[in-house]
């Protein structure tokens, strides 16, 4: 009876974990090609699971969608309007599991240099430590060291 118990509880386990319904409910996932870039720049847009093009929320007066094609998700390309202001833009995508967002700047942010000055590197300074142990070892081991004496 126990064996039989243990058997069922074996084979339940077994379904379960090939049964594909945790992919049903699964979060979905959103990433970008690119995350920035200015007017008239494309890029593409990559969601799983694959569910309606109704379930994307994105602010048409920025971006024109170009097309979508669906291989097990669904890819989406987008590209910037030519009079889209400059701003933080966020998509999302919504679905049973839940929603995902990411977010595209047009255009890109620009890096500022922070200015500064490089000074040269003391080289002694650097090695002098290992110099020092490499003078303490050899100090050792010739004072430990076993010598032997050769007989003739």
């Amino acid at each position: 009876m126990h064996s039989m118990r243990l058997l069922a509880v074996a084979v339940l386990a077994a379904v379960l974990a090939l049964c594909p319904i945790g992919n049903v409910l699964a979060v979905p996932q959103v990433t970008l090609t690119e995350d920035c870039g200015p007017p008239g720049s494309q890029f593409v847009l990559h969601a799983t699971p694959y569910l309606p093009l109704e379930q994307l929320s994105y602010s048409p007066d920025v971006f024109d969608l170009l097309g979508c094609d669906s291989n097990g998700g669904i890819g989406c390309t987008f590209i910037v309007r030519s009079d889209a202001p400059p701003g933080h833009y966020v998509i999302t995508y919504t679905d049973q599991g839940g929603s995902a967002s990411v977010s595209y700047d047009v255009p890109c942010p620009t890096l500022v240099p922070v200015g500064g000055f490089m000074d040269p590197v003391n080289k002694l300074g650097v090695f002098a430590p290992y110099l020092v142990l490499f003078g303490v070892m050899a100090v050792v081991v010739l004072a430990v060291a076993p010598w032997k004496k050769r007989e003739n």
